[in-house]
C-alpha cells in the first residue's frame, strides 16, 4: 500500500486519540477493501459499525498495513470514521514513532478513498488524551473514557499530510472479535465483582445504567487476593477508568486488550446489564486430540487454550501483564503449535518479525517490535533453533533466504565475544544475562538486573554450541567446537560431584537446566542424567525450561514414564487450584511480588511432549 500519512497539527504528543472522518461511494456487488496503517492502534467504523481494528507491528523503517474486507458494511453512500490511538512512548510492544494514520479504500484497482487533505480530523474528546496512566512498563498506557461528552463533528479540520509512505501489507489473518460470554456478577458493599469464568483476553465491554453521572474505576486481574482483584502491584496499575452518564451507557474499547478472569467496579449506584471482556482471538483451527487419561486430557486442553490466549498480532508471553513477543517464549509456543494447530503461517511471520529486531551488534532485541533496547543474549541463541525447528516441522526451507543473514550475524557476534579463555563471558549492559526465573539464573541481584565482569556462565556457552550445531545443519557447514567443549569442561565441571556448576562467579550453584543443556551439547550422557534425577540439591528447572530437561533425558535413554509423571506432578496442582490457563511459574500469582502471570505461553509445552509420549506408547501397543 502506498498512502499519505496524516494526523493533526502536532505528531509528537502522548496518549492521544484522534478521529478521522470521510465519505465514499461504493459500487454495488463489488468487493471493498480497507487497507490501513497507524503508528499504534486503530478502530474503523463504516456507517457506524465497527469494521476493522488492530495494532500495526511497525519498525521505524518497515511500516505495516492491515487489509480488511469491509464489503458487508458498505452501502452506495458510506461514511468512514477511524479513531487512532497514539501512545507516544517506547514499550516492549511498540516504538515511539511520529503519530500517523494512512489508509485507502479500494475496489479492485480503483481507489475510492485515501488519506489526504480531504479527510477531516479532530481530537476525540471522550478519551482523555494526555492522561498517560501506565499499566506496566512493558505494556504502556491505560485509558479514561468520558461517556458524558458529545463529540461535535463540526470541530473537525482538514488533516495535515506529512509524507507519502510505502507500507508492507500484513499477510496474517486479522484478529476476530468474539461474542459476549456469560459472567457471574456479585454485588458487594464497595462495588461489583465480575467473574468471567475462565481466563479471557479481549476488549472491555459494558452495558450499564445510571441515575446520575458517576466515575468508575474498573480493575482487572487473573486471580483474587483475599477476595479482592489486585490492582496496584509494585508500581503497576491494572485498571481503566470510565465516566458514566445518566441513563444507559453502552461502551466497548477496541484499542487496549485486557486479560484476566476477574473484574471489579468500584461503584454502587449503577445497574449492570452486561459487563465483561469480549474475547479477541487470532483465527486458527485446533487439532482434535484425545487421551484416555482424563487428567492428561485436561492438561492438554488447558495448554492449547493457554496458547490461544497468547496469540494475537504476534505471540505474547502473557496477555495480562506484557503482551510481548520474545524469542524464547515464542520458541516454546511454536513447537507446541505445530501439533496443536493446523497451518504454520503464523510461526513463519513471527520468525520474520523477530529477525527485524536485530540490533547493530547482532543480538536480537528483547522483544519485537520494541522501543526498549534490552537484549537477552541467551534468547538470541535460541533463534537458530526456532528456524531449524520451523523447517523440520513444515519443510518450508524458503524462510532461510529471509532470515539466514540474521542467524549468521547472531553467531558472528558471539564468535567475536569469545575471549582469550576460549569462552564467552557474561555480557555488559544493555544486555541482560537471563536464563530462567530461578536462583543464579535470572541475571538479577535483589530483584535488580546485575552484571558481574570477568565471569562466565555455563548456559550461555552451551547455548552457543547448540546454536552453532543448528546453524551448521541449516547451512550445510561444519564448525569445529571441540576446543570450546574442552574449555567448558575444564571451567565448569566439578569432578567431585560429577556435575557442571552454573557460573564462575560466587558460590558454586548447580542447576537442572545447566546440566541438562550440557547433555544436549554433547558434554554428558545417561550417567549425568541419572545424577540430575537423583541429586535433590540441584536448583529445579522452571516451567519455561522443562523442554531442555525433557529433551536431554530423551536424548540419552528411555525416560518417557518419568516425563509423563513429571508433567502430571507439575501441572495437576495448577488444575486443582482452578487454573484455566497455565502459569508463568509453579508459584503462580504469588511470584514476582504478586504479579506472577497465570497465563503464560511458554508453559504450554505439555502439548508437544504429550504428542511425543502418545506416539511412543502407540508403537508399543499402549495408550495414553
Amino acid at each position: 500500500m502506498i498512502a499519505k500519512a496524516i494526523w493533526g497539527e502536532r505528531r509528537n504528543t502522548q496518549d492521544e486519540y484522534m478521529d478521522f472522518t470521510a465519505d465514499f461511494k461504493a459500487p454495488k456487488g463489488e468487493k471493498i477493501f480497507l487497507k490501513i496503517s497507524s503508528d499504534d492502534k486503530f478502530a474503523a467504523y463504516c456507517n457506524g459499525t465497527l469494521c476493522a481494528f488492530g495494532f500495526c507491528q511497525n519498525f521505524p523503517e518497515d511500516k505495516e498495513a492491515l487489509v480488511f474486507d469491509i464489503t458487508p458494511y458498505c452501502e452506495k453512500e458510506n461514511s468512514l470514521k477511524i479513531t487512532a490511538w497514539h501512545e507516544g512512548l517506547d514499550t516492549q510492544t511498540a516504538f515511539n514513532l511520529d503519530a500517523y494514520l494512512a489508509f485507502t479504500v479500494e475496489c479492485g484497482k480503483k481507489i475510492l478513498l485515501t488519506s489526504d487533505e480531504s479527510v477531516r480530523c479532530s481530537r476525540n474528546l471522550n478519551y482523555r488524551s494526555g492522561y498517560c496512566k501506565r499499566i506496566t512498563p512493558q505494556l504502556g498506557y491505560s485509558f479514561y473514557y468520558d461517556n458524558t461528552v458529545f463529540c461535535d463533528a463540526g470541530r473537525a479540520t482538514p488533516a495535515t499530510v506529512y509524507e507519502t509512505v510505502s507500507f508492507r501489507e500484513r499477510e496474517l489473518a486479522n484478529l476476530k472479535l468474539g461474542a459476549r460470554r456469560q459472567t457471574t456478577v456479585t454485588e458487594r458493599e464497595d462495588g461489583w465483582l465480575i467473574d468471567l469464568g475462565v481466563e479471557t483476553v479481549g476488549f472491555l465491554d459494558m452495558d450499564i445504567s445510571c441515575d446520575e453521572e458517576c466515575e468508575l474505576t474498573i480493575s482487572y486481574g487473573e486471580h483474587l487476593s483475599d477476595g479482592e482483584v489486585p490492582r496496584l502491584l509494585d508500581g503497576r496499575d491494572f485498571s481503566v477508568e470510565f465516566r458514566a452518564g445518566v441513563g444507559r451507557n453502552l461502551y466497548m474499547n477496541p484499542y487496549r486488550r485486557l486479560a484476566g478472569r476477574y473484574l471489579f467496579v468500584n461503584a454502587k449506584n449503577i445497574r449492570i446489564n452486561a459487563l465483561g471482556i469480549r474475547p479477541v482471538e487470532f483465527p486458527i483451527l485446533a487439532n482434535k486430540v484425545k487421551f484416555e487419561n482424563k487428567t492428561l486430557q485436561k492438561i492438554y486442553d488447558t495448554s492449547v487454550y493457554t496458547l490461544k490466549c497468547c496469540m494475537h498480532e504476534h505471540y505474547e508471553d502473557c496477555p495480562w501483564r506484557e503482551q510481548a513477543l520474545y524469542a524464547l517464549d515464542s520458541r516454546n509456543q511454536m513447537l507446541a503449535g505445530y501439533f496443536a494447530f493446523r497451518g504454520h503461517k503464523y510461526q513463519r511471520e513471527n520468525l520474520l518479525l523477530l529477525a527485524k529486531s536485530q540490533t547493530e551488534s547482532g543480538l536480537l532485541n528483547i522483544c519485537a517490535p520494541s522501543g526498549i533496547v534490552l537484549p537477552i543474549p541467551f534468547f538470541s541463541l535460541i533463534y537458530p533453533m526456532q528456524v531449524a525447528e520451523y523447517i523440520r516441522h513444515t519443510e518450508d526451507d524458503t524462510i532461510l533466504s529471509e532470515v539466514g543473514g540474521t542467524i549468521r550475524k547472531i553467531l558472528a557476534f558471539f564468535r567475536g565475544a569469545i575471549d582469550d579463555t576460549g569462552l564467552i563471558p557474561t555480557l555488559p549492559p544493555p544486555a541482560w544475562n537471563f536464563y530462567e526465573w530461578s536462583t543464579g539464573s535470572d541475571g538479577t541481584v535483589n530483584g535488580q538486573r546485575s552484571y558481574a565482569p570477568e565471569t562466565y556462565d555455563l548456559i550461555l556457552n552451551l547455548a552457543y554450541l547448540r546454536a552453532v550445531s543448528y546453524a551448521d545443519a541449516l547451512f550445510g557447514e561444519t564448525t569445529d567446537t571441540e576446543e570450546m567443549k574442552r574449555k567448558i569442561g575444564e571451567t565448569f565441571y566439578d569432578e567431585a560431584r560429577g556435575l557442571y556448576r552454573l557460573s564462575t562467579g560466587g558460590e558454586p550453584t548447580y542447576t537442572v537446566l545447566g546440566n541438562a543443556m550440557a547433555i544436549l551439547a554433547g558434554l554428558g550422557d545417561s550417567a549425568l542424567a541419572e545424577r540430575i534425577l537423583s541429586d535433590p540439591t540441584l536448583v529445579p528447572v522452571t516451567l519455561s525450561m522443562n523442554t531442555f530437561f525433557y529433551d536431554a533425558l530423551l536424548s540419552v535413554g528411555s525416560y518417557e514414564d518419568f516425563i509423563l509423571s513429571d508433567i502430571l506432578k507439575k501441572y495437576t496442582p495448577m488444575l486443582e487450584a482452578g487454573a484455566t490457563t497455565f502459569w508463568e511459574t509453579e508459584k503462580g500469582a504469588e511470584d514476582f511480588g504478586g504479579a506472577g502471570s497465570l497465563c503464560h505461553g511458554w508453559s504450554a509445552m505439555p502439548v508437544y511432549y504429550l504428542h511425543l509420549l502418545k506416539d511412543a506408547k502407540k508403537k508399543r501397543g499402549e495408550t495414553l
